[in-house]
């Protein structure tokens, strides 16, 4: 086949939907390839007729190419265009969805630091960090055994007609006057289902028409609704949307969804396979981590995945029973909104633990009662838990994961997966060892701190002041939550 469009960072959306029309086949084709050994070995054995039988009209010379390991230029062409949607989706989260506030600002890079530190640079610079998640639901119907976020099994969605439609447009204006152009990272998601709110796609369209941005969909339920996802998905193309996503649970299911839909219908859907035959390790968070506690041998599988990621060696010595590559799910850095609970969170990714079971850190909750006092409630939320530097009564700690290293210049950090900063010590080594050694019995509160190296060490109290500060915006601290 001919690719007709240009391939190149300049290609805009509406050609980039046009190249992926014309490669729907080889698409549809990765989709199973990618997660089915049934349908590899099928090919082997007869690949005409697998392909007359899934109705895939493809060159088999290029297919025998890939059978035996090796590449053909379409599908090539494939993986350039998936590495321009990455180049993309960069552009759109992490510079035109930058809160214009400065105070946002600092809070988000600070935030991003830690991540660096907690999770690893590899999926903190990966990481969306979107600024917004709406739920429309209480809960989700689907409860896919390994789902990070653990949401209930029973639904309850946000009826549109009787005031959903104005909750919904208070808390969008709300957070745009708030976040500016950040909102426009916003998805109507999280633990829940979008299908299992009758209005999702009405909520989308408002979202659109409040933003200018339709948001991206994932939904787990692509089968039960052909009809109604053939309507979303012309909707989302109609609108600009960057990204339709079926999570696919299961090889059968996927078998049903490529049954349900032909190859162009689905030209612009990306099917992530799900099931345990694919390629993708799940979150440790939620119901997989509590399942890898009660059943530790698949951790066996889990990393067998990992090995196959094209970012696996950048990570593989860091990796161990307590450390995972993926220990959040988690991409929002800011608000988390359930309409139904009718409660604004501030949230940030961190490693799962006890503490934080489902991959995130609460800084601040708060209900509202009314569409009416959604801005005060967002207010009381940012003013609660937008931290922006450290109070003087405020604990200062670093976590007990953290490894810490004075060399000729600075203060050297090691965290998760790689995750390194550096803090200048100016030559005031002791002073930077007694630091290190306070902040770590995790017991003083800031003035203390100051007072206790000031004194053992002979420096001025600005010196720590400034010290603390500087650990603090490296996300070396820990942060006291205060929800």
């Amino acid at each position: 086949m001919t690719i007709t469009h240009d391939l190149s960072a300049a290609m805009t959306m509406e050609a980039y939907h046009e190249a992926l029309r014309e490669l729907a086949h080889e698409k549809r084709f990765l989709e199973k390839w990618s997660s089915d050994p049934t349908f590899r070995q099928a090919l082997t054995d007869d690949m005409e007729g697998t392909l007359e039988a899934r109705g895939l009209r493809l060159d088999t010379e290029e297919l025998n190419a890939i059978v035996a390991g090796g590449t053909s230029a379409v599908f090539d062409r494939l993986q350039t265009l998936a590495y321009l949607k990455m180049m993309w989706t960069n552009r759109f989260y992490h510079e035109h969805c930058q809160p214009a506030d400065a105070a946002w600002q600092q809070w988000r890079v600070r935030q991003i630091n830690r991540q660096v530190l907690d999770l690893g640079p590899h999926h903190a610079m990966q990481n969306i960090h979107s600024s917004l998640a709406v739920e429309l639901n209480k809960g989700c119907s689907v409860g896919c055994w390994f789902c990070a976020l653990s949401p209930d099994k029973k639904s309850v969605p946000l009826d549109y007609h009787s005031g959903g439609r104005e909750t919904f447009h208070a808390l969008i204006t709300a957070l745009q006057n708030e976040l500016g152009a950040a909102v426009d990272s916003g998805f109507l998601y999280w633990g829940t289902e979008p299908m299992d709110n009758p209005d999702y796609e009405q909520y989308c369209v408002d979202f659109h028409t409040i933003t200018g941005t339709f948001p991206p969909t994932t939904t787990a339920v692509a089968h039960k609704h052909p009809e109604r996802i053939k309507n979303l998905l012309d909707l989302a193309a109609k609108h600009g949307s960057w990204l339709t996503r079926f999570s696919v649970l299961t090889t059968s299911l996927m078998d049903r969804i490529h049954a349900t839909y032909t190859p162009e219908e689905l030209a612009l859907a990306e099917c992530l396979p799900l099931n345990r035959e694919a390629d993708y390790a799940y979150g440790v968070a939620g119901r997989y981590r509590d399942y890898l506690q009660a059943h530790p041998e698949a951790a066996v599988e889990q990393r067998a995945k990992l090995r196959r990621a094209p970012w696996y060696e950048s990570v593989k010595d860091y990796l161990n029973d307590d450390t995972h590559a993926h220990g959040s799910i988690a991409c929002v850095t800011g608000f988390l909104v359930n309409t139904v609970d009718r409660t604004i969170s501030l949230i940030a990714p961190v490693t799962a633990d006890d503490a934080h079971p489902l991959g995130y850190i609460t800084f601040a909750q708060v209900e509202f009662t009314s569409a009416d006092d959604i801005p005060a409630t967002v207010a009381d939320v940012v003013a609660r838990g937008r931290r922006l530097v450290l109070a003087d009564d405020d604990i200062c700690a670093i976590p007990s994961w953290v490894n810490t290293q004075i060399d000729d210049d600075a203060l050297v950090v090691t965290g998760r997966i790689g995750g390194k900063a550096r803090r200048a010590h100016h030559g005031n080594v002791e002073a930077m060892d007694a630091l290190v050694n306070t902040l770590r019995q995790g017991t003083c509160n800031r003035a203390d701190v100051i007072r206790t190296v000031a004194t053992s060490s002979s420096v001025d109290a600005a010196w720590v002041s400034d010290a603390i500060d500087g650990l603090w915006k490296l996300g070396v601290l820990i942060e006291p939550v205060r929800v």
